[in-house]
């Protein structure tokens, strides 16, 4: 393989340590550190997981205290506009340009969710 050609192919992969992503025409889109948000959003899933009723079942490990839905309500708002910002930009801008994609399922998803 040429080095320009490894070169070509070394920009097609995304870089997930430091969140780029190649887009069409070889600009790269920079996201955020994409695994620095899954940890800080993993952990604010946690204390939602153990404080969320899950329609009417009841977990071994969950726990509620006055205030507690409100405190799910905050963790839930953090983790959608920080775990999700990456998700929504795109499918921002995308739709700015009238260019849908498989991105905008995952801002649908995540907003629905929410």
């Amino acid at each position: 393989m040429k080095h320009d050609d490894m070169k070509m192919h070394d920009m097609h992969d995304m870089d997930h340590d430091h969140g780029d992503m190649m887009m069409h025409g070889g600009h790269m889109m920079h996201m955020g550190n994409l695994k620095q948000k899954f940890w800080v959003s993993l952990v604010a899933t946690i204390p939602i997981i153990i404080l969320s009723p899950f329609m009417g079942i009841k977990l071994p490990f969950q726990t509620t205290f006055p205030g507690s839905d409100w405190l799910v309500l905050l963790l839930a708002t953090f983790l959608f506009f920080y775990g999700g910002a990456p998700f929504l930009k795109r499918c921002k801008e995308r739709i700015g340009r009238e260019e849908p994609s498989d991105d905008d399922v995952d801002c649908m998803g995540i907003t629905v969710s929410y």
